[in-house]
């Protein structure tokens, strides 16, 4: 493929400001930038039917959705039910709270939770996954990381996985073995490139440090999602903008 434009999605945490002042105006411009996914991360104050109408309006798919435990874990029917209004078939666990990862223990109950949101989800015709930060990749005292345990006790059929590339390589992992690991499990991931500098923060695609014509052609994932945390232009869509310009430009076979 020699535009990627049509696989990229963007994590709209990245301009979660502009979107809580002004949605309509927000959806609009990242649709003019050229992308055509969104992922959410909360509902910025809207009602979901009105977040259809302009992702309708504004060519936008809803890929996935980033929802915190605790609306898993108490109420994750209307979760469900909330993502089915916009047509959104992904929900996404985005952070484990330290005190469910302090131990073995903990990543194995943690995991076991895991398996039980992703069936309730499944019932209800939509699938679960997992998104990384560096901190499952810290060694346990059994040797493994947190990682390894989710891997290897969570349901292939009901757990995937998000894989965050920046966050891996800031926390050292050897992202193309990684990916080779969770093979069929890894349904998206998240691209931001990092600074070269001490401080090795984050930075748009393709201006930073990672070597994106080694890694873009094996990410066989249903959408590349751009995500940019903070970012030093008062402007974040600049920031996403110089990200798609870049994955545009990316022949898959370079």
């Amino acid at each position: 493929m020699d535009d990627l434009r049509e696989e990229v999605a963007v994590q709209l945490f990245s301009v979660r400001d502009a979107i809580q002042a002004d949605l309509e105006t927000s959806l609009n411009r990242l649709s003019r930038l050229g992308f055509r996914g969104v992922e959410l991360a909360g509902w910025a104050g809207s009602r979901p039917e009105r977040w259809s109408h302009l992702l309708l309006q504004n060519r936008l798919t809803p890929v996935a959705m980033h929802i915190p435990f605790d609306d898993l874990d108490h109420d994750v029917e209307r979760v469900v039910a909330e993502a089915e209004m916009i047509g959104c078939p992904v929900m996404v666990l985005p952070w484990i709270g330290e005190e469910k990862r302090r131990t073995p223990a903990d990543w194995s109950k943690t995991a076991a939770w895991m398996n039980r949101i992703g069936e309730s989800i499944r019932r209800q015709g939509k699938r679960f996954g997992y998104h990384n930060h560096a901190f499952e990749f810290d060694h346990l005292e059994s040797g493994e990381t947190g990682y390894d345990r989710l891997i290897a006790e969570t349901d292939p059929a009901l757990v995937e996985f998000e894989l965050d590339i920046f966050w891996a390589a800031k926390a050292e992992q050897n992202v193309p073995e990684l990916v080779s690991r969770l093979g069929t499990r890894l349904t998206f991931c998240h691209i931001k490139d990092m600074t070269g500098d001490q401080e090795r923060t984050f930075a748009p695609v393709g201006h930073g440090i990672l070597p994106w014509s080694e890694w873009l052609p094996m990410l066989k994932v249903q959408a590349l999602i751009v995500e940019q945390d903070a970012c030093k232009d008062p402007d974040p869509f600049n920031c996403l903008k110089a990200s798609i310009d870049f994955l545009q430009s990316k022949p898959e076979s370079e």
